[in-house]
């Protein structure tokens, strides 16, 4: 087994190579060694005073020019988050998400569209509807939202994603429980079997 580790800018790319692992038992391994780089990436990031942020690492049997689509265009958010998106795809456009019987709403700029590598918002404007029993409604405003992607072996795609300041806010639970869904089930749905859950209730 090796460990590599590359500078990735701000971050750290760590790649694990098992080597001579029987194909029957590989895909066994490789869940059991993404939960290990996850809680490791947890604790690195709490080391070094990040740990305001909410972070999420998974995998898709996916090219990654097909994920980053999924972030960078109106369409793309549609089948996977929310079909009442709208988005003026070019950095420093806006992009607007909302959840109509949810009462929850977001705008965001786009700060970055670096294709197949990254695609970063900053929310500019949102609000928890009144039933949600929050204190503050506009708490995701000034927090980041950013995909972090990559290319691995045999045509599949990583994903790397960060709330910024998320751990700080009052919607936590409701909010990475959200955000699990729509990720880890209905992105991976859309990628993998061709099928998203997005919201489409008006």
């Amino acid at each position: 087994m090796t460990v590599e580790l590359a500078d990735a800018g701000e971050s750290c790319e760590l790649t694990l190579t098992h080597q001579r692992l029987p194909l029957d038992l590989a895909p066994r391994y490789s869940g059991g060694w993404d939960q290990i780089a996850q809680k490791l990436a947890e604790f690195s990031e709490q080391r070094s005073g990040r740990a305001e942020d909410f972070r999420m690492q998974l995998e898709f049997a996916a090219p990654v020019s097909k994920l980053y689509e999924q972030f960078a265009t109106q369409q793309g958010v549609r089948n996977w988050w929310t079909i009442f998106c709208k988005m003026q795809e070019r950095v420093g456009g806006q992009a607007s998400f909302r959840f109509p019987s949810s009462g929850f709403h977001a705008v965001v700029k786009i700060l970055k569209l670096d294709p197949s590598n990254c695609v970063e918002w900053e929310v500019t404007d949102s609000k928890h509807p009144e039933s949600s029993g929050f204190v503050d409604l506009n708490d995701w405003i000034g927090t980041r939202i950013r995909f972090d992607l990559s290319e691995i072996p045999g045509g599949r795609s990583r994903l790397r994603f960060t709330h910024a300041g998320l751990r700080l806010k009052e919607c936590l639970g409701v909010c990475t429980s959200a955000w699990s869904f729509f990720l880890n089930d209905s992105l991976r749905g859309l990628l993998e079997t061709g099928s998203g859950k997005p919201h489409t209730k008006g």
